[in-house]
């Protein structure tokens, strides 16, 4: 397994322990571990079609462009629209933020 597909990995395990968790819809979880996969076969950052993933996630546009935003104000995704239904995403790396928030909540169990 690469350095990217670790990365992504971790940040995949590590979100279901995230703050964000609690706050995010199904379709924001089920969108951000999509992307994480495509990530892992194509890059951190690539191209794919919005409708593409409408018809392979059943997502209509506008969940998907409401789950999309608010991956994007949690910072797990950048977004740009390109031509041709084609989108350019980049899934953040959030694996030292999820170190961050682990070490706490260890420190917290072990009263620290």
């Amino acid at each position: 397994m690469g350095s990217l597909q670790r990365s992504h990995f971790t940040t995949i395990t590590n979100l279901l322990m995230d703050r964000d968790m609690k706050r995010m819809s199904g379709e924001e979880v089920k969108l951000y571990l999509y992307l994480c996969r495509l990530a892992s076969r194509f890059g951190q950052s690539f191209f794919y079609s919005d409708s593409k993933i409408e018809a392979e996630q059943g997502f209509n546009a506008s969940e998907l462009n409401k789950a999309r935003e608010r991956l994007i104000e949690l910072s797990y995704i950048e977004h740009h629209k390109g031509e041709n239904g084609n989108s350019d995403y980049r899934v953040l790396d959030r694996s030292d933020e999820c170190k961050s928030l682990w070490k706490e909540a260890s420190a917290g169990r072990n009263g620290r």
